[in-house]
């Protein structure tokens, strides 16, 4: 299975919005899964390292004010309950925005906000699945921050793009 970079698509809702920085990484599905049954894989296919990394994170942020998150107590009974419905919150990921084929998820913080986008764009013989990211930094707090996290942004999405498309497949 291939992931591709690509550009921001345009049918994204995040395509016409103000950011300073935009990725995106597609893969094929065979078939059209359900919304919310993508956004439980991004949220149960994360490599355990990419779960090692988030930890460090926290552990170096918090003294610098930023926002962070905690594993949850029962992290299984937290994805039967998640819907992808506004408002609802995993970890750093607060759902802003859902539509039919979009799922629009982020957190704003002092030093940056971002935006998750989950695009499922169906096709002839499946179903393109992008996964998008956009930033705008506040300060020079932001732009720091993401010179060391922007290569690990870009190796996590793309590993975290294959497993849930592996995940996905083998669940259909």
């Amino acid at each position: 299975m291939t992931v591709q970079s690509t550009s921001l698509p345009t049918t994204s809702t995040l395509f016409e919005r103000t950011h300073h920085y935009a990725d995106s990484y597609a893969a094929n599905l065979s078939y059209q899964p359900d919304l919310t049954a993508v956004a439980r894989a991004f949220f149960s296919t994360a490599p355990s390292w990419v779960t090692k990394l988030f930890a460090l994170r926290n552990r170096l942020v918090k003294h610098l004010g930023l926002k962070t998150s905690n594993p949850p107590k029962d992290h299984e009974e937290m994805l039967r309950n998640f819907q992808g419905q506004e408002g609802e919150q995993i970890g750093f990921f607060k759902v802003f925005e859902r539509s039919t084929h979009e799922l629009i998820m982020g957190e704003d913080d002092k030093h940056l906000d971002f935006r998750v986008s989950i695009l499922l764009t169906p096709g002839t013989t499946g179903t393109t699945l992008t996964i998008s990211t956009t930033v705008i930094f506040h300060n020079a707090l932001g732009k720091w921050y993401f010179v060391p996290v922007k290569p690990f942004h870009q190796v996590i999405v793309r590993a975290m793009l294959r497993k849930m498309v592996r995940h996905l497949e083998e669940n259909k």
